[in-house]
């Protein structure tokens, strides 16, 4: 038997069949529910959490050459100053022209640095879930590009590095380094056959918005890759109110006096009921 906590805080205890169990893997499915439970040991020592086969793909998969734009040179010029920077290899480019993406081995792991049109240098962090490499954001160059508002060291700091369009705040380390842990995988079967895996919130943080990571979970479809969306409804009753009464009001920042007040005290509400569902989740 499996103990779980129950959404509703009790605890429930769920029969579960061993499927497989070797040396890295255990794998069991949760008698009478459609999901599947895999708990995977932490990656081999030095591997940085994700394997060294990842880098050998992520350079077969290069496309024959990468053109900076023009506009990516001043951020290139940063990556190139990050500790790792001498070793950042072009992998790919929207085929809009938007986003230059670059990629880093060194002795602990792998480093992708996006660059922005917008402006903006990205450093994503590739780990290991369940042998599968994942990419988690640990630095933005622009907080407010980011999408998220959670990450650390501390809070937003004046940018040390060049920016486009002016001065802007920091967030994230560049030099986080990998914690490679054992992993637990949870998988789902739906009714068309398919199978879905989660993916947990800090492997989706500067994809979505983190107020959107903080009243849902996402699912990933096994077979095509998209994302399916559910609604946390604890999460959402508590930041609805706030949320509602922001949108009403963000319109009428222009119009000064006791709306612009208003607005300001409702999106302060709605960024701390945020960042307390973030506390309580993580």
């Amino acid at each position: 038997a499996v103990a779980t906590q129950a959404a509703s805080g009790a605890r429930v205890r769920l029969h579960c069949a061993e499927l497989a169990a070797t040396r890295h893997r255990w794998w069991v499915r949760l008698v009478g529910t459609d999901f599947d439970v895999q708990v995977w040991t932490p990656p081999p020592a030095g591997d940085g959490g994700a394997s060294i086969s990842v880098w050998g793909w992520i350079q077969s998969a290069m496309p024959a050459s990468v053109r900076f734009p023009a506009w990516s040179q001043p951020l290139l010029r940063c990556a190139r100053d990050l500790p790792y920077g001498s070793g950042l290899t072009p992998v790919s480019q929207s085929e809009e022209g938007g986003w230059v993406r670059l990629a880093a081995s060194i002795d602990d792991g792998i480093r992708e640095v996006v660059l922005w049109r917008a402006g903006c240098l990205q450093v994503y962090l590739v780990e290991s879930y369940g042998r599968v490499p994942m990419r988690r954001l640990i630095y933005s160059s622009d907080a407010r590009a980011s999408l998220s508002s959670s990450l650390r060291p501390g809070p937003p700091r004046p940018c040390r590095l060049p920016h486009l369009g002016g001065p802007s705040l920091e967030a994230g380390d560049v030099s986080a380094a990998p914690s490679p842990g054992p992993s637990v995988v949870v998988q789902r079967r739906r009714r068309d056959g398919s199978t879905q895996t989660f993916v947990p919130r800090r492997f989706l943080r500067g994809s979505l918005p983190e107020a959107l990571l903080c009243t849902h979970r996402f699912w990933q479809n096994d077979d095509d890759g998209h994302l399916t969306a559910e609604t946390e409804h604890h999460a959402v009753e508590e930041v609805a109110p706030e949320a509602e009464e922001a949108a009403q009001l963000i319109g009428s920042l222009g119009g000064g006096g006791d709306e612009a007040a208003r607005a300001e005290k409702a999106i302060v509400a709605l960024r701390a009921a945020l960042a307390q569902q973030l506390k309580d989740d993580t």
